[in-house]
């Protein structure tokens, strides 16, 4: 039901008995009779909970009413006396109403929003067939459920996003009218034998483009359904993985901000964004804003999950190490640990306690965990590559290679790191052109394990002065860096003996020194 298509006494007649008890002051009478309208698409079914709710003094399920009141109707406490009113013909009622959702919270000073939110508009059938439309709104429906279930992401409900249908609104109208801070829109463009969906992200802020793609699909191919699911799941890959195209904007506007001065979004957005470098730099950054975070917020199940990872990082590349402190992988047990606790269902807090179990080399729980990321976010490209990329170096290289491609595919826009396994995989098998064009994918110039990738092609190769290059970069970015080093590197990462024993080949061959001696 869209916001003025039914006055709230008219949805049922359980409507006017909310009313009079209400207005009499029966609330237990009006609470009964207000749930049995069962209309939880629909505002105002909000709105009365929440007033009634309020009125009895059960004020935190008041609150969770006028949370789902924002999210089908965000600007309603700006109108809600005039909406009342131009329904509800009792002053007193009205008055009484407006008393218990003040009670409720609808007219606090709202907090700024700690997350984006996205409101998906219906997508335009340009084929002026209806069964066309119905296909362009599926994508747009689909879109919004698979939306929901990334917690970094607020998503405008369907019913509100919708009332938009067939209007050529102006994307700032929709950030007044639902509070949103990026908007996705799109077209469909069918004919015989092909579609094509054009999708678009828009930050309301200005109305400028974010991100934009294309998806041409033979319909003979595949069924519509199977078409639609794989649009869909591009198109939410693309733009809502964590380190995609949102995460990536938000990260953009924050720069410079002091690690203090970084909200607790756009903190952990931050520490996404610190596996795209992976430096000592950033990594005492993010582990700061971290730290300053879960000190504020000690509730905050992803921010003790990404402060486990940047801990598990010092251990692995000895980053601004705390020797006053109990040892990295100790402390990154613990806090992932604590993650977990916090939020039984997080993705990112499973993953990192997979990630310490893994340097743990305790492989019975690191494949649970890793099983149980996958299950909780199998969309997430970016916890898809993680995985894979783990999985490939314990062993396992056809299952994490396959979970590779897939998250490249979900989201083109990855992170460089996505490679690593294509170069390992592609080097231990002797096809060295193919490691050296994977190593030379990876863009991460401050991060050693770039060159060791490079050093190690390019010696198999015969490729002197490239490799001698490549060695001079990795003693700038790891100093001292050996065999040795590499060896014992390798081995905490699971790699098997056969892999180890090529890597030091081909960085003899480029020039590597044995030891530090």
């Amino acid at each position: 039901i869209r916001h003025s298509d039914t006055r709230p006494e008219q949805t049922s007649s359980t409507g006017c008995y909310a009313s009079r008890h209400y207005r009499d002051g029966n609330y237990d009478a009006s609470l009964l009779a207000a749930k049995g309208l069962n209309l939880p698409g629909f505002y105002w079914q909000h709105v009365w909970l929440a007033a009634i709710y309020a009125q009895l003094g059960r004020l935190d399920e008041a609150r969770a009413s006028i949370s789902e009141l924002a999210t089908l109707y965000p600007n309603w406490a700006d109108v809600a006396r005039a909406d009342m009113e131009k329904w509800f013909k009792d002053e007193v009622l009205v008055a009484a109403m407006l008393e218990g959702l003040e009670k409720a919270g609808l007219f606090d000073e709202p907090e700024a929003p700690s997350r984006p939110v996205i409101a998906v508009l219906p997508f335009d059938s340009m084929s002026g067939d209806v069964d066309h439309q119905f296909f362009a709104d599926g994508v747009a429906e689909d879109i919004i459920t698979r939306l929901a279930r990334f917690p970094d992401i607020g998503v405008i409900a369907r019913n509100s996003s919708f009332q938009y249908k067939g209007e050529n609104v102006d994307v700032r109208t929709v950030a007044e009218e639902l509070g949103a801070t990026y908007v996705l829109e799109g077209s469909v463009r069918r004919s015989e034998n092909d579609i094509r969906v054009i999708a678009q992200l828009l930050d309301v802020s200005d109305g400028t483009h974010v991100w934009a793609e294309t998806y041409d699909r033979d319909l003979s191919a595949g069924s519509v359904f199977d078409i639609q699911d794989g649009i869909t799941e591009r198109v939410v890959g693309a733009i809502a993985s964590s380190g995609g195209i949102i995460a990536s904007a938000v990260v953009k506007a924050s720069e410079g901000k002091a690690p203090a001065d970084l909200a607790s979004y756009e903190c952990v957005l931050r520490a996404y964004d610190y596996w795209r470098v992976i430096t000592p730099d950033v990594h005492r950054e993010v582990r700061d804003c971290l730290e300053h975070v879960v000190e504020q917020e000690p509730d905050y199940a992803k921010a003790w999950a990404l402060l486990g990872g940047v801990t598990i990082d010092e251990f692995l590349y000895g980053y601004n190490p705390r020797p006053d402190l109990e040892p990295p992988l100790e402390r990154a047990l613990s806090y992932v640990q604590r993650a977990v606790e916090e939020d039984p269902k997080s993705a990112m807090a499973h993953w990192q306690l997979a990630r310490a179990a893994f340097y743990r080399h305790d492989m019975g729980v690191f494949y649970t965990e890793a099983d149980r990321t996958l299950e909780l976010m199998p969309n997430d490209a970016f916890m898809l590559a993680a995985a894979g990329h783990f999985l490939a170096y314990s062993g396992n290289w056809e299952r994490g290679l396959t979970l590779m491609a897939r998250a490249i595919d979900l989201n083109p826009h990855h992170q460089t790191w996505y490679h690593f396994p294509d170069f390992y995989d592609a080097y231990r098998q002797g096809h060295d052109e193919a490691a050296l064009a994977a190593a030379q994918r990876i863009n991460m110039p401050g991060f050693f394990w770039n060159h060791v990738a490079l050093a190690a092609a390019l010696g198999q190769l015969r490729m002197a002065e490239e490799a001698a290059t490549a060695i001079k970069a990795l003693g700038e970015t790891y100093p001292g860096y050996s065999i040795e080093t590499m060896v014992e590197m390798h081995r905490m990462w699971n790699f098997e003996d056969d892999v180890i024993a090529r890597m030091a080949e081909g960085l003899r061959k480029a020039g590597l020194p044995e030891g530090t001696d």
